[in-house]
């Protein structure tokens, strides 16, 4: 299965998100981790309690095992420290769709799972 494949997959995630929960970017085939830093909900109306959108910022990584290079890593995840405020400048906004979660530029979001994965083919 090819990663492209994985990442369609993960990308029909209907997780309810919490702050601190772990997510994964989804690119073309590669992954990278990061946690829900802030989630803002609709305050009235007919959406009122519903996710109107996260904010999320990087996670750090470390290959502990294998190799980046021939898609054997084995990775050590670091969530990222939401206590700092250098770290929560960073985050990017998703809103859910019809799709999944959603930033503004179109970049892909599954709630739920941390995960890292860079295609060696490329």
């Amino acid at each position: 299965m090819t990663n492209s494949l994985v990442n369609m997959i993960m990308d029909t995630s209907k997780t309810d998100p919490e702050v601190g929960m772990g997510a994964t970017l989804l690119m073309w085939s590669d992954r990278a981790p990061v946690t829900v830093a802030k989630v803002i909900r609709f305050a009235s109306g007919a959406r009122k309690g519903q996710v109107r959108e996260i904010h999320v910022v990087p996670d750090t990584w470390t290959v502990v095992s294998g190799s980046a290079h021939d898609g054997s890593a084995q990775y050590k995840i670091t969530p990222a420290d939401l206590d700092n405020a250098d770290t929560l400048r960073r985050a990017s906004v998703y809103r859910p769709t019809n799709k999944g979660w959603r930033s503004a530029t179109g970049n892909k979001l599954s709630v739920g799972t941390r995960d890292v994965y860079y295609d060696p083919s490329f």
